[in-house]
C-alpha cells in the first residue's frame, strides 16, 4: 500500500509508511512515520524495532480526524504497542496499549508522548490546548525535551537523542550542554555519534573563525584554575562561538580528525583577530 501523508498548513508533512495488517492489528496501520520537510526527511518513529507478531512492538494509526492544531503548529498521532506475554497457564496473550503524540509541525519534534486518560482528549476550538469533555486540559509542551533539562540520562535511546535536537536544536546558548552530554554515553555508541554530529554540523555553520598564535591549552571554564589537560597547537583553525563577560576569553569549537568536537574557552590573547 502506498504511504499516506498528514499535511500542515506550513506544508510539512508527516509520512505513514511501511503498511502492516494482520492478527491484533488496528485497521490503517503503519510501522513507520516520517517527519518531512521540504528535501529533509527524518524518521520519528518511537520505537527502534517495526512491530511484528513474534516481538510485538509500537504501530501507528492513520487518521485526519481533528488531528491538526487550531494554528496547525501541532498534529496529533495514535499509536499502538503490543506484544504477547506469557499466561500462568503456560500459553500467551497478546496485550496493547494506546499511546498519543504530539508532534511539532515546525520542527518535526515529538513533544509529548503519552498513554492513559489523556489520549481521549482533543484540541481545544480555539488554541493549541488540550482538552477533555469536562474541560479538563493538558500541558503538553511541558513535556518538550531540552539539553539544559534534568533527566538527560545514560538509559535514553539513539532515537531520543535524535528527538531532543529537533526539540532543541544547537544553539550558542545551548551548545556547551550538548558537548557535555557526550560522556554521558558509551564511547561509539550510536548516541554518542548522533550528539557529535548534530556539533559538528552546527559548528560547520558558525561564520567567525580564529586561528591559533601558539601552543595554548583550554580550560573548561573560563578562568585560569580551570585549565584542563587538551591543548591547540598554532595555526590550528577554531570556530567562534562566544566571548566571556569580561572579554577576554573565547569560547570555541575545534573539529578534530574530522568528526569529533571539541569545545571549550581559550584566552583571547592566543587567538588572531576575530570579529564577534
Amino acid at each position: 500500500m502506498a504511504d499516506k501523508t498528514l499535511v500542515a498548513p506550513n506544508g510539512n508533512e508527516i509520512i505513514f509508511s511501511e503498511s502492516l495488517s494482520g492478527k491484533n492489528i488496528d485497521k490503517d496501520a503503519w510501522g513507520r512515520i516520517f517527519f518531512a520537510k521540504g528535501n529533509r526527511k527524518i524518521d520519528i518513529s518511537l520505537d527502534k524495532h517495526i512491530f511484528t507478531k513474534s516481538q510485538g512492538g509500537r504501530y501507528y494509526t492513520y487518521s485526519n480526524d481533528n488531528v491538526i492544531s487550531p494554528t496547525g503548529n501541532y498534529i496529533i498521532i495514535n499509536s499502538i504497542y503490543g506484544s504477547m506475554y506469557p499466561t500462568q497457564s503456560g500459553g500467551e496473550k497478546y496485550v496493547d496499549r494506546a499511546y498519543c503524540s504530539i508532534v511539532d509541525m515546525n520542527t518535526g519534534c515529538v513533544v509529548s508522548d503519552r498513554d492513559g486518560e489523556v489520549c481521549g482528549y482533543s484540541w481545544d476550538r480555539n488554541k493549541d490546548l488540550i482538552v477533555s469533555s469536562y474541560h479538563d486540559s493538558f500541558d503538553f509542551l511541558s513535556s518538550k525535551m531540552a539539553v539544559n533539562k534534568s533527566g538527560v540520562d545514560s538509559d535514553w535511546s539513539a532515537q531520543d537523542i535524535k528527538n531532543l535536537t529537533l526539540c532543541d536544536s544547537p544553539n550558542r546558548s545551548n551548545i556547551g550542554a550538548y558537548y557535555l552530554l557526550i560522556s554521558k554515553f558509551k564511547k561509539g555508541s550510536d548516541q554518542q555519534k548522533i550528539i557529535k554530529n548534530t556539533i559538528v554540523d552546527w559548528t560547520n555553520d558558525l561564520v567567525n573563525e580564529a586561528t591559533v598564535l601558539d601552543k595554548t591549552y583550554l580550560y573548561i571554564e573560563p578562568k585560569e584554575n580551570k585549565k584542563s589537560k587538551m591543548y591547540l597547537l598554532k595555526s590550528d583553525k577554531v570556530k567562534v562561538i562566544s566571548l566571556s563577560d569580561d572579554n577576554q576569553w573565547v569560547f570555541i569549537s575545534y573539529i578534530s580528525n574530522g568528526s569529533n568536537p571539541i569545545l571549550a574557552w581559550v584566552s583571547k590573547n592566543y587567538l588572531s583577530d576575530f570579529s564577534r
